[in-house]
């Protein structure tokens, strides 16, 4: 199981950690075996962890650091709240989709992704997938250049959806009513 703590518990860049059940086949799969990196004491079942045998890059960093300090400064509850937040306010955003005929929700939201589709209000067009792939597609680039929001795409289920999601501690309901505005603002070029 990977656990990537610079995402959604807000730590700095470059702090994944990887559970395993089993470490030997973790240090089997990076261990260097060259004779100027092996000592004599190395075949004894004893051996203390040689954490460069545990990642790819050969050496003993101190990524943990970063994740006892986020710790240590904000501690576990707060980190839950902002967690929580999120959680909430992306709920908030699948909820308004719902409500809109603008929009459709393509996935259900357990955690912080969101992905829909803009469809328009022209509902003639609600069941042309090939168009609402191609306005999907171009509203994204659209939605990049104008620089108010941002939104990454995906697809599910074969079609091209937009994909909003959120590890941001400050995000509010007013920035999800923010995006649901510019969207239809930023695709009304597109539609014509």
């Amino acid at each position: 199981m990977v656990v990537n703590p610079h995402k959604w518990m807000y730590v700095p860049a470059e702090a994944g950690c990887i559970l395993v059940r089993q470490p030997r086949v973790l240090r089997h799969t990076f261990q260097v075996v060259a004779s100027y990196l092996r000592e004599e004491s190395d075949a004894s079942p004893e051996q203390p962890i040689d954490f460069k045998d545990y990642g790819p890059q050969l050496h003993r960093s101190f990524r943990a650091l970063k994740v006892w300090m986020t710790f240590k400064a904000y501690g576990a509850k707060k980190l839950r709240a902002a967690i929580e937040s999120n959680i909430e306010v992306m709920r908030y955003l699948a909820d308004q989709i719902d409500k809109s005929q603008d929009f459709a929700r393509v996935a259900p939201v357990p955690l912080s992704v969101v992905c829909f589709q803009y469809r328009t209000s022209d509902t003639s067009v609600h069941g042309d997938q090939k168009y609402l792939d191609d306005l999907n597609s171009r509203l994204l680039d659209a939605l990049e250049k104008d620089g108010r929001v941002f939104l990454s795409g995906t697809k599910v289920n074969g079609k091209k959806v937009l994909r909003a999601c959120s590890v941001n501690h400050r995000l509010r309901r007013e920035d999800v009513d923010l995006l649901l505005k510019v969207i239809p603002e930023v695709a009304r070029s597109l539609v014509g």
